[in-house]
């Protein structure tokens, strides 16, 4: 989901109107963890959650206030925060052997986490 990324320890007294420090994108992520000392990140879907950050606030649920991020109501911890390992089992097989790698498979692949694969040149 698209929105900011937070600590909810920072975000005691609502409405409050935080910094934007960076960006974090899929396949392109804020490489630094996110201090102490109120500011927000922004998110985008599929994209890894900065060391630091406990919390996603969507983007709906914020304004846009003198280039800071004004937050109305309180996040819950962790709140539309996906945790590793929910769309796979360990040990589950998600392509097979001789797989043509196609764009799903690379989905696939890259949803488990997956950073190389082995492959071989397709025989005609």
């Amino acid at each position: 989901m698209d929105g900011y990324a937070a600590r909810v320890a920072d975000i005691t007294n609502v409405p409050i109107s935080l910094p934007q420090v960076g960006v974090s994108a899929a396949g392109n992520s804020y490489n630094s963890p996110l201090l102490e000392g109120q500011l927000v990140l922004r998110i985008f879907t599929g994209a890894v959650i900065p060391d630091g950050c406990d919390t996603i606030i969507l983007q709906e649920d914020t304004q846009t206030v003198n280039d800071k991020i004004q937050i109305n109501e309180r996040p819950k911890l962790a709140q539309f925060i996906r945790k590793p390992g929910l769309d796979f089992s360990a040990g589950q097989k998600i392509i097979s052997k001789s797989s043509l790698i196609t764009a799903r498979a690379c989905a696939l692949i890259a949803l488990a986490g997956i950073d190389e694969i082995s492959v071989v040149r397709n025989q005609k």
